[in-house]
């Protein structure tokens, strides 16, 4: 009895939001899909500039979706065309949910590891120790980047925002992402790398989650077994899979909203509106961009799938 209040305690310890917010950020995922799917046909059609604006409407929609779901107090409008903004806004938020979930592992594996028998043998297989260290070193590791990362966002806001700010200084911000190069080329090569890395960590943490849930069912009961499951579900979701992603994808795109709907019209327009083409980085590697967009989607469809299943 001791065993299954501590565990019910735990699981109720996951921040999950409501069915309503899960909901709405399903329907800005389909404008993004179908965005993202406009944007692969002009791409294939070698309509470069029209395939690059609708790729910064998708991540843009998905960035809405991000913020329904996994922020407070919101409903995707706060977005705008300043997705990066949002996100910068809500670092904090993010990062003390993410630090809730460090604590519920921390639970969890000290729970298990006072088990005797079958519990203590399926905790030990499952590696429940192994996965809050890793969760742990994870959290550490965004703790320390965390200032860079702002300061990145602080920097790209300014220049995609203020309307005061140099010209000088938004073209030189637009030509980086366009070129990938300085900090977008970091960017880019981040959003290649997280990609592995969160593939990897899932992977085993979903193989954790599939030795642990027996046990845990037995120890709950049905109900919060499904809840425990579509909380992991949730977390792994939106903190191994979107976040990063979505940092990297908005940060590479935001600039691009004007530039490729827009013609130039005076000395306040930053772009060359015929720059789109082929041999340019971002261009060049749409295709790649266009992919992590789908896998950031999907990213954001299973963690909103994991809160209705939570609801029931």
């Amino acid at each position: 009895m001791e065993t299954r209040v501590l565990l019910e305690k735990v699981i109720d310890g996951f921040a999950v939001p409501g069915k309503n917010r899960a909901e709405k950020a399903l329907e800005y995922l389909r404008y993004s899909t179908t965005q993202l799917a406009a944007s692969k046909y002009l791409y294939s059609k070698k309509l470069n500039k029209e395939a690059v604006f609708l790729l910064q409407q998708s991540v843009e929609n998905a960035a809405k979706a991000f913020e329904t779901l996994a922020l407070p107090n919101a409903n995707g409008k706060n977005i705008r065309h300043a997705p990066l903004k949002v996100l910068r806004d809500h670092v904090p938020v993010l990062l003390q949910n993410f630090s809730n979930y460090v604590k519920i592992m921390e639970d969890i594996s000290g729970i298990f590891s006072n088990q005797s028998g079958v519990g203590k043998f399926i905790s030990e297989r499952s590696g429940v120790k192994k996965k809050r260290d890793q969760t742990k070193a994870n959290y550490d590791k965004i703790m320390t980047l965390s200032p860079a990362y702002i300061k990145r966002i602080d920097d790209i806001i300014k220049a995609t925002t203020d309307k005061g700010t140099n010209v000088g200084d938004r073209r030189k911000f637009w030509e980086q992402t366009l070129n990938l190069s300085d900090d977008a080329e970091a960017q880019f090569r981040n959003l290649l790398h997280d990609s592995d890395s969160a593939n990897k960590r899932a992977r085993s943490h979903k193989l954790g989650l599939l030795l642990v849930g027996p046990f845990v069912g037995l120890a709950v009961g049905k109900a919060h077994s499904k809840k425990f499951r579509a909380s992991v579900k949730y977390t792994i979701s939106i903190y191994f899979f979107a976040f990063t992603r979505l940092f990297s994808l908005a940060y590479l795109t935001t600039l691009h909203q004007q530039p490729t709907r827009y013609p130039k019209t005076d000395g306040n327009d930053y772009w060359d509106s015929d720059a789109y083409t082929r041999d340019k980085p971002l261009v060049r590697n749409l295709s790649m961009l266009l992919r992590e967009t789908s896998a950031l989607n999907k990213a954001i469809k299973s963690a909103s799938v994991a809160v209705i299943d939570y609801h029931g």
